[in-house]
């Protein structure tokens, strides 16, 4: 009987070592692991530990690598001569308080982070602010050569502190769930933006925003609302949460804005109760507030021209983001819509952000043949707000110094606007409506003026990459129309313009006659022709136009008149970025 039982024994012991080697892994780990130890005390302490060690270590990593990248002290005083008055006007709109502001401020902390046992938080912060900085040029230095040299060294400066931060701090949920790891993540995106890594910039906005709830963040700003006028006043670390989450919902609307992606803040702090203008002043911040508030409702638009609703019902949502915009607007100074050449205000940006919410908010019946004028209205505003934009624009550009990190994105939103605007004048044409801006600047002069700035620009020898391939767009596309250069000659023109799609244009030749009739103001000015009676008009770049269409709908998409253009429509390319490798004019065949 034992023999049985030692046998039993035995052959119980080899099953078990043949089920334990059989069984998978993955499934034996869902019972066998120390979260489910009878030990519930140790398993929390470890839980609790093994993070901390994990953040301690990456902590120390990241301090001694961005140590290695530190500047000399002179390299630090001559970048600190280039923290230019736009840098203060962006702390105006979107503060972060480990942001310098000044000279003063950058060189003051330069010992303090220079320490061994410097605070790794305020060491990245701040050599991130020194890597903005420092892409800025003075306008007037070296040869065009010795420009382009210093800023690639300075670039590569940037780079190697952004990929530190990204590998050492941002990685760890534990270090960015903080006041000052999210102004870090804050800082590092600033300079994805500026880089035009615009889903690289999304993405991490979507989990910083995300950890910035779960720290609470949003709550934090709804107490200060609360508390506004109860004494005792909320607690200063209070005051830095609530500050802290609206810079990161206006970030997070700005960047939808000029990007055209999805806000990813659902709680954005209410504006409702703030004062818009104190003593004829314009805040800046409520003002942004109030403006992204609207911005979730424009980007709503591209929904719901995608869904089985009437034209009607698409136009009346549009009327109603169009009066929110120009409520908006009428509660400001009249003097503060007025651009000072000269001046570097908070306006500027404010402004160009709110004429290229006006310029989308009607694009869907801008761009379409309105031969009866229905949509008069939109197609008139729609115009309007492009030349608006491109005054601002070139207001900006004239101001900004050389390296500016929001060159190429506001570059990007003038290709935009000069783009919609010589597409969409055809149809003011055909309804013989005038051509013109709110404050009476011709359409053609606008373009014009944008065109030789656009020139000027692409000669800079560092941050034209933009600039320069706006400028040959542009140009192909107004030679096309009017009857000069290659694209003319093959009657076709393919354009891309990044989060709006890839455009193609092409002349009818049964209507050449037609079509040739230009203005002739500007070599650049596009004769206006009538789009498409059905055009997909999202703002999101498309697919291949074969793909996009079949045979049966393909010439009712190029419709008729002596040119004719349609958007391609594809729902994935909204991740292509804007790189100096990325071509705005795809094709003249």
């Amino acid at each position: 009987m034992q023999d049985e039982e030692d046998d039993s024994g035995e052959e119980s012991s080899s099953t078990s070592e043949i089920v334990a080697e059989d069984r998978p892994s993955h499934l034996y780990s869902l019972f066998q692991n120390d979260m489910l130890s009878i030990d519930t005390q140790a398993t929390v302490r470890d839980l609790n530990e093994r993070p901390s060690k994990t953040a301690v270590a990456s902590l120390d990593a990241a301090r001694t690598m961005l140590h290695r990248l530190m500047p000399p002290r002179e390299d630090i005083y001559a970048v600190s001569a280039h923290v230019s008055r736009w840098h203060r006007v962006l702390h105006e709109v979107l503060p972060l308080t480990t942001l310098p502001k000044s000279r003063q401020d950058l060189l003051s902390s330069y010992e303090t982070v220079t320490q061994p046992d410097a605070d790794t938080m305020a060491l990245a912060a701040w050599l991130l602010g020194v890597a903005t900085i420092s892409q800025q040029m003075p306008q007037e230095a070296h040869s065009p050569d010795g420009v382009a040299r210093s800023f690639q060294k300075r670039f590569n400066f940037a780079r190697v502190v952004c990929e530190v931060v990204e590998r050492h701090i941002l990685s760890h949920d534990s270090l960015i769930g903080t006041v000052e790891g999210i102004e870090v993540a804050l800082l590092y995106l600033r300079a994805q933006l500026g880089w035009g890594h615009m889903h690289k910039v999304w993405l991490n906005l979507r989990r910083i925003i995300s950890i910035a709830e779960l720290i609470g963040l949003p709550r934090a700003a709804r107490m200060i609302q609360m508390q506004n006028n109860l004494s005792p006043p909320p607690g200063q670390v209070l005051h830095v949460k609530a500050s802290l989450w609206t810079s990161l919902c206006s970030i997070d609307r700005i960047a939808g804005v000029l990007g055209n992606f999805p806000c990813a803040a659902t709680r954005n702090p209410s504006a409702a109760d703030q004062p818009l203008v104190i003593d004829g002043a314009v805040q800046p911040r409520v003002y942004i507030l109030r403006l992204s508030n609207i911005a979730t409702q424009v980007q709503d638009l591209d929904d719901l021209s995608m869904d089985y609703i009437s034209e009607a019902e698409v136009y009346r949502s549009v009327l109603h983001i169009d009066n929110e915009l120009r409520l908006l607007a009428n509660e400001c100074p009249r003097q503060w819509w007025v651009a000072l050449p000269n001046d570097v205000e908070p306006a500027h940006l404010l402004q160009l952000v709110h004429y290229v919410l006006v310029m989308r908010t009607h694009l869907v019946f801008m761009m379409r043949r309105d031969v009866q004028g229905l949509y008069s209205h939109s197609q008139q505003s729609g115009l309007e707000a492009c030349c608006e934009v491109l005054q601002r624009w070139q207001i900006m550009r004239r101001s900004l110094p050389l390296g500016f990190f929001l060159c190429r994105m506001i570059d990007l939103q003038a290709f935009t606007a000069a783009v919609v605007a010589l597409l969409a004048s055809e149809n003011a044409r055909i309804t013989h409506r005038p051509l013109v801006a709110g404050n009476g600047v011709g359409l053609s002069e606008c373009v014009a003026q944008t065109v030789e700035l656009l020139h000027e620009k692409a000669r800079d020898p560092v941050g034209s990459d933009v600039a320069r391939q706006a400028l040959q767009a542009i140009q192909s596309l107004a030679a096309m129309l009017q009857g000069q250069g290659d694209a003319s000659e093959g009657g076709y023109l393919k354009l891309t313009v990044p989060r709006l799609g890839k455009i193609h244009v092409r002349r009818n030749h049964d209507n050449n006659e037609k079509g040739l009739r230009m203005a002739e103001s500007i070599p650049q000015q596009a004769q206006q022709w009538p789009s498409a009676s059905r055009v997909a008009t999202q703002a999101e770049p498309p697919m291949d136009a074969a793909a996009a269409v079949d045979s049966t709908q393909m010439q009712d998409l190029w419709g008729q008149g002596p040119f004719s253009w349609f958007i391609e429509d594809d729902c994935g390319a909204m991740f292509e970025d804007i790189s100096p490798d990325l071509d705005f004019l795809l094709s003249t065949k």
